[in-house]
């Protein structure tokens, strides 16, 4: 295709309506906490909290515009040197697993997942041992529509444990 335009004259080539086809790719799903965009490989920072305390997270939320009926997977570790156990019930047809452990796993469309992670979903600190800890999310879209594969996106919380005071006694011998 060419055309000229040293002068006054032209080929009088007009493309109209062109159109370019294919398939879609698969995008990778997105999460927000209370309305704030959660960035893959982020981090956000929590309120500091006591031992042997359980916490409601945040409003956490998950979209993933190309996953239609199929099902993502939101993932909570424990990762810190304060060891956490995460706990929810299941609503729709999401499923959880780990539930009362360091590494649980809610599996299901967007909408079911989301109505899990806001039936109360808490974690616990353990009652012995304080200092850093952090939660790491992620969420999977499990490859459902598109070519490419499986798309996913992590973030942390991070924290701090406290132990509390120490109180000694000494007792006169």
């Amino acid at each position: 295709l060419s055309a000229n335009t040293d002068n006054a004259q032209s080929s009088g080539i007009i493309i109209d309506d062109f159109k370019v086809s294919g398939t879609a790719g698969n995008i990778a799903p997105t999460a927000n906490d209370d309305g704030d965009p959660l960035a893959d490989g982020g981090t956000s920072i929590l309120p500091d909290t006591f031992i042997g305390t359980g916490l409601v997270l945040g409003d956490v939320r998950v979209d993933d515009p190309d996953a239609g009926a199929g099902n993502v997977t939101a993932t909570f570790q424990s990762v810190g040197a304060a060891p956490l156990t995460f706990s929810v019930t299941a609503l729709g047809l999401a499923t959880v697993g780990g539930d009362g452990t360091g590494s649980l796993t809610i599996d299901g469309t967007v909408t079911d997942v989301n109505a899990t992670l806001g039936n109360v979903f808490t974690y616990n600190t353990d009652a012995v041992t304080g200092g850093n800890a952090s939660i790491l999310f992620t969420i999977n879209d499990n490859g459902n529509t598109g070519p490419g594969g499986a798309k996913s996106i992590s973030h942390n919380f991070d924290f701090f444990v406290n132990e509390g005071p120490t109180v000694t006694i000494n007792q006169a011998p």
